[in-house]
């Protein structure tokens, strides 16, 4: 796994000079104009950066000779642009270096104030600043600020961006606050967590649509909250995928994470899973909508690996948060603050180069250089470059746009494991050097999971919502494996998505009616409703599931009834349920009618009754002989020996790939084809309402166990799960 020290890279650039000079002599026009370049230090210190604009503000104030209130005014202009420029995290020692050239005119004071408002214009609105787009549409944002009091919202002073309260979003955990000593610097979104002490997976759920693209983040700030000074460390998943893992060194210490995401379905889950080594807890989970034709990748999924803004002194400045979420204008929407600034070679022959040297070779990354003219060239100077990859020729010659973002990207995954040089060079005819104002690298992220079926997931969420059940059902219904939901077991295949095959709610205080949503679990085989208090009638969609084979529905201390399809009849588990046909009222005006009941009649009906009463005694006395053959099969079954490999239902599905081939029909069951392992197998399942059919299955398994013939085909296993009882033969074409 790639970390930052496997990262080589090296910007070739020994000047980098930030344009700002006006001159369009529409807007002072007579007016006498010079150039003031001031170079400004910033630190990740709020109050450092104001100390730096006060000086900024005196520089200006001496040099072109303002009144007091002018230069109040301009420190003010200047120090809300360093705010927004401030983008840094405390775990980095980040120094950004700006030079800043400031076109003025040393005029009237009207003049003077006109022109600080023209350049607050040039620096924020030419180049498309963010802080314009957050106060145009934030519709799409989606901003939660964990732990946050529940109905609570704030726009952040710095950004614009409106923050709510995930409450909404997650079902558990609790809101905390960072200690005070650790809010000094940090944005209000980090002042308070929410923290997960109980379950081993929490998870948020977000209602989405399906195939769309996001820029998903999370932060991730200790601050001490729980008083206990240790920072903890957990594993952070998206939907049944590990995502990465957040391990905080100490208090103070700012994680940030940022991966760009194509939803699998229509609920995305960003799940917290405890791994034993500390409580898990967010600080910030934001998404953002990106075009589906940008940021391509073969998964679907990548995650940042670095950003440059190439335009800094520093080759080492690294967006780690990009609190304006950048995307605002051309497709790929490169940061608007990266691109008022460009790198260019010291010597104008020389190219810019950056490198990447990753020895695992399983890696795959996506790099994207973003380009924009930020000089407004004379009409006898161009800029025409052109990109190499080791040497050979990737793009090129263009001319970057003025004020004007262009990207330049490797459509597909460079491979780890080898070393890649990007360069950018002077091309033909060009009268001026190459520039380069950012770049992104992109790791590729395998996420070989796939979620739920969205039906299924419709379905059992519904059913959690209509029952109001408190257990912890968090996140995606069947996976990971590990965190498959209580009371389910679901069909797993790596190619298709999971689905629900069992469903046991029993004992679960279960009230009202059964809802219809369970009819959407089209491939569930297993159903337990027993004791419960459920009322009303049995639905009649299910006997058109399918696949389902058993349904509870009773309460007995031992056993539970086996309910035919189509004879659900009354529930001892729950007394008020009963058949659908049993169930309904017919209504109608009271009328009263004498009867007159002769002795034959009344013959007939004593007569009747007693056959009645003889045939349900009869049914009576075959179901307690199907439960002594049950029984004295089980006791049989449990002394087979290891020679003959007990397997489960579960597995018997998987060897039948869900009884897919069927081979042929008996008396009593049915023969499947299927593999056990790398073995062609025969699996014969007992038919459970043919009590001949037990005596025979218990015959056949005591035979076969003791004959062994190269004519007669081997037994290989068995299984026997409850009312589930089958023998797996060898394959014999």
């Amino acid at each position: 796994m790639v970390n930052n020290a496997m990262l080589k890279s090296s910007l070739n650039v020994r000047a980098s000079v930030v344009h700002h000079v006006l001159t369009d002599t529409t807007v002072f026009p007579g007016k006498r104009r010079g150039v003031l370049v001031i170079s400004v230090l910033l630190t990740p210190d709020i109050w450092s950066t104001f100390c730096a604009t006060s000086l900024l503000g005196s520089a200006y104030k001496n040099v072109a000779n303002l009144a007091a209130a002018e230069a109040v005014a301009f420190t003010g202009l200047i120090r809300s642009f360093l705010r927004s420029r401030l983008l840094w995290e405390k775990n980095a020692s980040l120094v950004l270096k700006s030079q800043i050239l400031i076109a003025f005119s040393v005029s009237s004071v009207r003049a003077r104030m006109e022109m600080l408002s023209y350049f607050l214009l040039a620096l924020l609105g030419s180049f498309a600043l963010p802080i314009y787009v957050h106060a145009q549409d934030q519709t799409s944002f989606i901003s939660l600020d964990c732990g946050l009091p529940e109905d609570s919202s704030y726009s952040e002073a710095v950004t614009g961006i409106s923050y709510i309260s995930d409450a909404a979003y997650v079902e558990t955990g609790s809101s905390e606050s960072v200690l005070s000593e650790f809010t000094s610097g940090e944005h209000k979104q980090m002042w308070t967590v929410r923290s997960f002490p109980e379950g081993d997976k929490n998870c948020y759920n977000l209602n989405l649509k399906k195939g769309d693209r996001y820029l998903i983040s999370a932060s991730f700030m200790y601050g001490n909250y729980d008083k206990k000074n240790e920072a903890p460390q957990f594993d952070l998943y998206l939907g049944p995928n590990f995502w990465s893992t957040v391990a905080l060194p100490d208090a103070s210490t700012t994680k940030f994470l940022e991966i760009i995401h194509t939803l699998q379905s229509n609920h995305l889950y960003v799940c917290l899973v405890n791994t034993g080594n500390g409580t898990p807890f967010i600080s910030v989970l934001e998404l953002r909508p990106l075009k589906n034709t940008t940021y391509e990748s073969e998964t679907g999924s990548m995650e940042l690996f670095i950003r440059y803004d190439v335009g800094s002194t520093t080759n080492s400045f690294r967006f780690n948060k990009d609190v304006y979420d950048r995307f605002c204008y051309n497709d790929y929407q490169p940061p608007s603050l990266a691109m008022i600034s460009a790198g260019t070679p010291a010597d104008a022959r020389n190219s810019l180069d950056f490198y990447l040297d990753s020895s695992d070779f399983n890696d795959k990354f996506y790099i994207y250089m973003h380009f924009a003219e930020v000089e407004e060239l004379e009409a006898n100077t161009s800029r025409v470059m052109s990109i190499s990859h080791n040497g050979v020729h990737l793009y090129g010659p263009f001319t970057p746009e003025y004020l004007h973002a262009t990207t330049v990207f490797t459509r597909t995954a460079w491979k780890g494991g080898q070393y890649a040089l990007f360069s950018i060079y002077k091309a033909r005819g060009s009268s001026l050097p190459p520039i380069l104002n950012a770049f992104e690298i992109y790791k590729e992220k395998q996420f070989p999971k796939l979620q739920t079926a969205q039906r299924d997931d419709d379905a059992i969420l519904n059913i959690k919502s209509i029952y109001g059940l408190k257990r912890n059902w968090q996140g995606d219904p069947c996976a990971p494996r590990g965190h498959l939901w209580e009371g389910l077991d679901c069909r797993q295949n790596d190619s298709y998505p999971p689905r629900i095959i069992s469903l046991n709610l029993s004992s679960s205080g279960l009230t009202g009616e059964i809802p219809s949503c369970i009819a959407n679990l089209t491939e569930l085989q297993y159903l337990d409703l027993s004791n419960n208090s459920l009322a009303g009638s049995v639905p009649e969609y299910l006997s058109e599931l399918q696949f389902l084979k058993v349904k509870f529905l009773s309460q007995l201390k031992y056993s539970l009834l086996l309910c035919k399809l189509q004879k659900f009849g009354k529930s001892k588990g729950n007394p008020n349920l009963c058949a659908s046909t049993s169930c309904k009222k017919t209504t109608g005006k009271g009328i009263v009618v004498p009867v007159v009941v002769s002795a034959s009649s009344l013959l007939a009906i004593i007569i009747a009754s007693a056959i009645i009463w003889r045939l349900k005694r009869r049914k009576l006395l075959a179901r307690k002989t199907v439960a002594r053959e049950t029984e004295g099969y089980r006791k049989s079954c449990l002394s087979l020996g290891p020679k003959n490999p007990r397997v489960t239902y579960s597995e018997v599905l998987k060897i039948t790939n869900n009884f897919e081939k069927i081979l042929g029909k008996g008396s009593f069951g049915t023969v499947f084809h299927g593999y056990f392992g790398d073995i062609q197998v025969a699996v014969k399942m007992l038919s459970p309402l043919s009590v001949q059919g037990y005596k025979e299955f218990e015959a056949e398994v005591t035979l076969l166990l003791r004959v062994h013939h190269k004519n007669l085909t081997r037994l290989i296993g068995y299984c026997y799960e409850g009312t589930y009882m089958g023998l797996i033969y060898e394959y014999m074409a």
